[in-house]
């Protein structure tokens, strides 16, 4: 009621409750009223990012549909691949077409990828791969690495990539 118009949220947040209290909020909304991102991720190695056996395309699926269920919605506007922090895993295929079938499916309109370390190279694999619509990419002052990070974004601007600064 205040104004805001894109919503972001995961299923991790507020100890998976985040995306129920959203869909609550958004009952009886006009759908083009609000722009609504989440994120879901699957288990990977805590040391290099990479994605143990049980990541599977099903696995990532069902977090979308979970999703889906918890907003209370048919379509999300955009489902984030989350905390990624490795070239090889914003490119793991199993996520990849978990996340195309779903926009097929409508279930999804587009896609995206979130890091929150290593950004400029997980920024460039995004771009490279010329699969994700949206990244969302922890940046700020602080950061040793800012000015890195803002040529990756500014590569990925280039490339008609959305941007949302985290």
């Amino acid at each position: 009621d205040a104004g805001y118009y894109h919503l972001d949220t995961a299923q991790v947040y507020q100890r998976g409750t985040n995306e129920a209290m959203i869909g609550e909020m958004l009952k009886g909304r006009p759908r083009d009223s609000f722009m609504i991102a989440t994120k879901g991720r699957l288990p990977n190695d805590q040391k290099t990012g990479l994605y143990a056996s049980e990541a599977t395309e099903e696995a990532f699926s069902k977090k979308i549909d979970v999703s889906l269920k918890s907003l209370g919605l048919d379509t999300i506007d955009i489902y984030y691949h989350h905390n990624v922090w490795a070239k090889e895993a914003a490119t793991y295929e199993p996520i990849l077409n978990a996340l195309s079938k779903a926009k097929k499916a409508g279930k999804i309109r587009f896609a995206g990828i979130t890091t929150h370390q290593n950004e400029p190279e997980v920024i460039r694999a995004a771009v490279e791969s010329k699969f994700y619509d949206v990244i969302l990419p922890a940046y700020n002052f602080q950061q040793k690495h800012a000015a890195e990070v803002k040529k990756a974004i500014a590569r990925a601007a280039e490339a008609g990539l959305g941007v949302i600064a985290m």
